[in-house]
């Protein structure tokens, strides 16, 4: 497991100012068609962050949409829808933990992006909002991380953290570093949670779909 949770450098000013204002961008084209698509270009502004090393967008990629391709340190690129990316960036804005963690099991090892400091979070399980008694699998390599390349399957139940926790954790890290990074005047604690919970909505907006569960 390696684990990046701790002593980051503070998140810029123009970071997040850029990530609300993608936030915002996709909110006003789904209201109005007619209104341009967020800049993706946003999505890249004030990298590294944190544990985020570098990204870049692909606009050439098989679905024909454009994706988002970033490392965490010095690990493999990992493909990323940008509704995704909005979610991890905003997630981890003021701190919060974020690391990949080793699983192994049948003689096959993925690494799973999880977030937190309390434990980890996986970011599929975040995307997919999956519920207890749910597994959120890749079809493929472990490095596709689209909501297109990814499925849900029926587990044992299990004690599980998701979206809730995500957000607690979130807000704790507010709460630890918005003041003393000079942020706090530029994004309140309530407009932060609803930032939060707006990088949910449009991800479901986007790409829910892709997750609905049969009713056997």
């Amino acid at each position: 497991m390696s684990r990046s949770t701790t002593n980051y450098p503070a998140t810029s000013s123009e970071a997040l100012k850029a990530l609300v204002a993608y936030h915002d961008q996709a909110v006003l084209h789904l209201k109005g068609p007619s209104v341009p698509k967020a800049n993706l270009a946003l999505l890249l502004v004030g990298l590294p962050h944190g544990p985020i090393s570098s990204a870049r967008v692909i606009f050439d990629s098989p679905a024909n949409s454009p994706t988002i391709a970033f490392t965490i340190k010095d690990r493999n690129e990992r493909t990323i829808d940008p509704e995704g990316f909005l979610m991890l960036r905003v997630l981890i804005l003021f701190g919060m933990g974020l690391f990949i963690d080793k699983n192994q099991k049948g003689g096959e090892e993925r690494h799973y992006v999880e977030l937190g400091h309390e434990g980890g979070i996986t970011l599929l399980r975040l995307m997919a909002d999956a519920y207890p008694r749910e597994v959120v699998r890749q079809q493929a390599d472990h490095h596709d991380l689209r909501a297109s390349a990814l499925a849900i399957v029926g587990g044992k139940p299990t004690v599980v953290r998701g979206r809730r926790e995500a957000l607690a954790e979130a807000l704790k890290s507010y709460d630890n570093n918005a003041v003393k990074w000079g942020l706090s005047a530029l994004l309140s604690r309530p407009d932060y949670q609803a930032l939060v919970r707006g990088s949910f909505r449009l991800f479901d907006l986007a790409h829910s779909h892709t997750f609905l569960r049969a009713l056997l």
